[in-house]
């Protein structure tokens, strides 16, 4: 099964998707955690998450006591790999407490979405997992979308991959009465700032560095294109984009390897009259990932590698000129782009 891809590309038919308003938090130096724990704490009607990991005890908590509100849905799906012994306990603790809680299982893939849709037009994306590994020492986005048409096609792709899901059955003796009244009476999480939290701390780099606070917000109405990834044309549309440039491109990557997509940065860093800049995770050094490495920077491009044990970069971005962003949880690399369920996002 795929997932929903969005993207804006010239030449690409697509059926267009107004909203009203964009937000994007930087971690770690801004408080992404805080905005979406907001949104969850506004939450009237309805909550779907699907999140390829999650171990974020605020987070969970949240979700938890939001569940316990008259009226509200809250539904959580993740990829069997939190369906392990290890993890199991924290989806077996949200459905006790009244989450819907199911797992996907995808042949030759994984369910890699990192996003929510609360209400009835908040769509919340990028590429952060909710953990506090991504919140407070890796770079990440999330980018807040408020579109009615938008959440209804997420809400449509959460409605899919239910369907096909195994919902999480908790065996406890604790009576649920006993867990909705904890639930209920526990504090709302705030999400304290990245420079005050105790724990993770976020590196310095000399080649790259997040904004202070790391917030970015415009409001009025935009556009984007819509489609899901199983409808041709997906990679077609990143190539395209790529090829479109006339001045400059930047790519922030955490994997990188799909054939098309690096001979497309290859040919614009030959081109005199365009500036490719590339930044790439460690894990870019591992195995048979240098070969595209060696190739970009042998074309010209600007290619630079960030990251250490402790944290990474992991961004799925490109900016196109002045005129494109793409952001979103899809690596560019076969895996993800023909076998997850993944999104992208591109502003223009």
């Amino acid at each position: 099964m795929a997932g929903l891809l969005l993207c804006a590309a010239p030449d690409i038919h697509a059926e267009s998707i107004a909203f009203q308003e964009a937000q994007i938090a930087f971690s770690p130096n801004s408080d992404a955690l805080g905005l979406i724990l907001g949104s969850l704490q506004r939450a009237r009607k309805q909550v779907d998450v699907a999140m390829a990991f999650l171990s974020h005890d605020d987070l969970i908590n949240a979700l938890c006591m939001v569940a316990q509100r008259p009226g509200v849905t809250v539904r959580f799906i993740t990829d069997d790999e939190m369906a392990k012994p290890a993890q199991r306990p924290i989806l077996e603790r949200m459905a006790m407490a009244g989450v819907e809680t199911h797992v996907v299982t995808v042949k030759s893939g994984k369910m890699h979405l990192k996003m929510m849709v609360v209400d009835d037009d908040l769509v919340v994306s990028g590429t952060a997992n909710w953990t506090r590994q991504a919140f407070e020492a890796n770079i990440e986005d999330s980018v807040f979308l408020r579109s009615a048409s938008l959440a209804k096609k997420y809400r449509e792709q959460m409605d899919r991959l239910i369907a096909e899901a195994t919902p999480i059955v908790p065996y406890s003796d604790e009576d649920p009465r006993q867990i909705a009244k904890r639930y209920r009476s526990m504090r709302w999480p705030t999400g304290t700032s990245v420079g005050s939290r105790k724990g993770l701390t976020a590196p310095r780099s000399r080649t790259f560095q997040a904004p202070r606070r790391g917030i970015s917000a415009t409001a009025g109405l935009g556009d984007m294109d819509a489609w899901f990834t199983f409808e041709p044309g997906v990679v077609e549309a990143l190539e395209e984009s790529i090829r479109s440039a006339t001045n400059r491109i930047d790519v922030g990557m955490y994997i990188m390897n799909y054939p098309e997509l690096v001979q497309a940065l290859v040919e614009q860093a030959q081109n005199e009259q365009v500036r490719v800049r590339a930044l790439f995770d460690i894990q870019m050094r591992e195995g048979g990932l240098m070969g595209g490495l060696h190739d970009l920077a042998r074309a010209g491009c600007e290619v630079k590698i960030y990251g250490g044990d402790r944290h990474s970069l992991h961004l799925k971005t490109l900016v196109v000129d002045n005129r494109q962003v793409w952001t979103g949880s899809a690596n560019w690399t076969k895996g993800a782009l023909g076998a997850n369920i993944e999104d992208i996002l591109c502003f223009h």
